[in-house]
């Protein structure tokens, strides 16, 4: 399966490169292309994995890539995203991207992966439990990348429990699987 990986670059979200870096044959993009290329790229893949910074109109491009929105993945690259059942979304409020344009694959709901994300959901938390939870999160992905979005989701729910740390119950009920 080949795999492509959409990661702006953002010193904010580097804690998930562990998601795709035991990958041999993935194609890795952090920036420095126009949405036309990016899409071109998704084509040509079996697999996308994207990862950073989101909202529920798609994943965000943080300056990195060249668009005219602000957003690398958003509606206009759902007809070629829908062609692909294992996918990975893993951007605040994916959910939202995903549930409504009938996308499959693993993908995550309002993620807190920082302090003020843990206030802003009301979340108990500091800066020692948000770094244990994201480093949790990105070495279980890590760990079962190779399965398929269902075991994947299966095998990082089951694990993904810190009972001290509010940040990782809140990350894990809000991980989904969509089948094809």
């Amino acid at each position: 399966m080949t795999t492509l990986v959409i990661h702006p670059e953002d010193r904010t979200t580097e804690f998930l490169q562990p998601i795709y870096s035991s990958l041999s044959n993935a194609v890795v993009i952090t920036g420095g292309k126009s949405k036309f290329q990016v899409a071109e790229l998704i084509k040509t893949h079996d697999r996308v994995i994207m990862l950073g910074h989101g909202s529920p109109l798609g994943l965000f491009a943080v300056g990195k890539f060249n668009t005219n929105n602000g957003m690398i993945i958003d509606q206009s690259m759902v007809g070629i995203l829908s062609t692909k059942p294992h996918n990975i979304y893993i951007w605040c409020h994916a959910d939202k991207f995903v549930q409504p344009n009938n996308l499959k694959g693993f993908y995550t709901g309002m993620f807190i992966s920082e302090v003020s994300e843990a206030y802003y959901c009301n979340v108990s938390s500091n800066e020692e439990a948000i770094q244990l939870s994201n480093n949790l999160f990105a070495n279980l992905v890590s760990e079962n990348i190779l399965l398929s979005p269902n075991e994947l989701l299966k095998a990082v729910k089951i694990n993904y429990k810190i009972f001290s740390n509010d940040v990782a119950k809140y990350n894990a009920a809000r991980l989904y699987c969509k089948l094809p």
